[in-house]
């Protein structure tokens, strides 16, 4: 087995993005990965459009707008990357506002911008005013260094992935929700619920992960230096896991969340009840009349109520949405709570303002490291069972007989690569509808997939080819005709410094 430090400051890494539009008749999607190989830093950007006049201007004019903002403006990521990537949101959102608007125009409408911010168009003088709806949800994720950043708006998903239980949900630490005030952020909320159960308990807190010395997240909006928080308590080795999501969640079935625009904007004669109406989707044309996703028990505390018409996806979760409330001017509906455009619904509490989380990955390779001594014992005991079996399946990757060697010549073995990497993958929900976490982890780890990544530079790129080839099949089976436009980017990043790189 090939020896190497357990802790970096670089990383070899291997990327490729892939796009489909699925069964639609634009693709609203769109994605970009920005390298700064001198500085060891790579982006990574997925970008879900909505809105059958603009969601593609959405998706496209943010992409530029934050590929040139990194370009500009990098040395401000490498010195404060949480603030640089709150503010990467807001430039894009204005961007997007700004787009739509000198598209409509070109378009000959009429465009005004309400005092609320949100637009309205018409193409005569006689014609009544509509409001603009569409925006994208938006995803960034940043490796600088040893440290991963993760900062998102919408339903865009990122997930971790490793052949080994190494990750825990304590391991991401949040660093700030630029939305909401410190003290009312999931991390701080985290803090004081973990406070609460050593008080109850009677024993000492045990101390919460921070940032390394001389590293502190700093808060725009106070200046205040505030500590990382771990969302949940310490892993134990018992209850590490393969599959980390990485990204913070922002459906309208978030407790969370639905606190957050009820601080924003309550129901007019309703106080504890968000002016934005968050129910499940059904075939009713009236969203206001669907099921809500929350009632109160008896302490006040927004509890989810299942009450879902149906699944929106493979993982059985309820399909729900944001509306605006039966006394607006306009109707208009989102699966998500917050967002790049959409600047109507942003009068009822959607934002685009992300939250930043934070994970090292010198902590997640040192637990990788750790377990390499069980993983080569564990293979030893399985090896002649698994010698024996001969299933036929095709290798991800390679569409050669499973138990065939993926790749031959020099390079890195799939065990080796297995032994020294972690993959990133990031993708939009058209992808996402149609995979358990887990059965990703098993696509992107799968040991053909890992030979092609070991074998050569452009292994990665070979296995989200493939990865979204199978995608569009089972999109095709899950939804017919009605398969979403689906957006896939993978990065898989190694200790190992003899694994091929880009």
């Amino acid at each position: 087995m090939a020896s190497f430090l357990a802790t970096a400051t670089t990383f070899n890494w291997q990327v490729g993005l892939e796009t489909d539009i699925g069964g639609g008749r634009e693709n609203q999607d769109d994605c970009f990965v920005w390298i700064k190989r001198d500085d060891n830093i790579i982006v990574l950007c997925v970008l879900d459009g909505h809105g059958r006049e603009v969601g593609k201007i959405a998706s496209e004019s943010a992409k530029a707008c934050l590929f040139k903002h990194l370009d500009e403006n990098y040395r401000s990521l490498i010195e404060s990357p949480a603030e640089f990537l709150v503010n990467a949101h807001g430039i894009a959102h204005e961007h997007i506002r700004n787009s739509f608007r000198a598209e409509l125009k070109r378009q000959g409408f009429d465009v005004i911008t309400t005092a609320d911010g949100y637009l309205m168009k018409r193409k005569q003088a006689t014609d009544n005013w509509s409001c603009v709806h569409g925006g994208t949800s938006c995803s960034i994720v940043a490796l600088i260094n040893h440290d991963l950043y993760i900062a998102n708006v919408g339903d865009s998903t990122g997930i971790l992935c490793s052949s080994f239980g190494v990750l825990a949900a304590s391991d991401l630490l949040y660093v700030r929700d630029a939305a909401v005030p410190e003290e009312k952020s999931r991390g701080t909320l985290a803090k004081n619920q973990t406070h609460q159960a050593v008080e109850e308990a009677g024993t000492s807190a045990p101390g919460s992960p921070i940032r390394p010395a001389g590293a502190a997240a700093v808060h725009s909006d106070t200046g205040a230096v505030a500590p990382e928080t771990a969302l949940t308590a310490p892993a134990t080795t018992e209850n590490r896991n393969n599959t980390l999501v990485i990204t913070a969640e922002h459906s309208p079935e978030c407790p969370y969340e639905y606190e957050r625009l009820l601080s924003f904007r309550a129901r007019e004669g309703s106080p504890t009840v968000p002016a934005l109406v968050v129910v499940y989707d059904s075939n009713s044309s009236d969203k206001t009349r669907c099921a809500p996703c929350f009632e109160r028990d008896s302490a006040g505390k927004p509890c989810v109520t299942n009450k879902g018409s149906y699944y929106k996806n493979v993982r059985k979760e309820w399909a729900s949405l944001v509306s605006t409330p039966p006394y607006a001017q306009f109707q208009d509906a989102l699966a998500f709570t917050r967002s790049l455009g959409d600047l109507h619904l942003h009068t009822y509490g959607v934002t685009h303002l992300p939250e930043v989380q934070r994970l090292d990955m010198n902590a997640a390779f040192q637990q990788l490291h750790t377990l390499r001594a069980v993983k080569k014992q564990q293979a030893v005991a399985s090896s002649s069972s698994a010698n024996a079996a001969t299933t036929g399946e095709s290798d991800p990757a390679t569409g050669t007989a499973k138990n065939e060697t993926a790749e031959s010549g020099s390079g890195l073995t799939a065990e080796e690569v297995a032994d020294s990497t972690l993959c990133l993958v990031l993708a939009t929900d058209g992808v996402w509808d149609n995979w358990l976490y887990e059965d990703v982890n098993k696509f992107v780890m799968d040991a053909s997939c890992l030979g092609a990544v070991g074998a050569a530079a452009d292994g990665a790129k070979r296995v989200t080819i493939s990865f979204m080839q199978r995608n569009a099949l089972y999109a095709k089976r899950n939804f017919g005709s009605n398969a979403d436009n689906a957006t896939g980017i993978v990065l898989y990043i190694s200790q190992d410094p003899r694994m091929p790189s880009l």
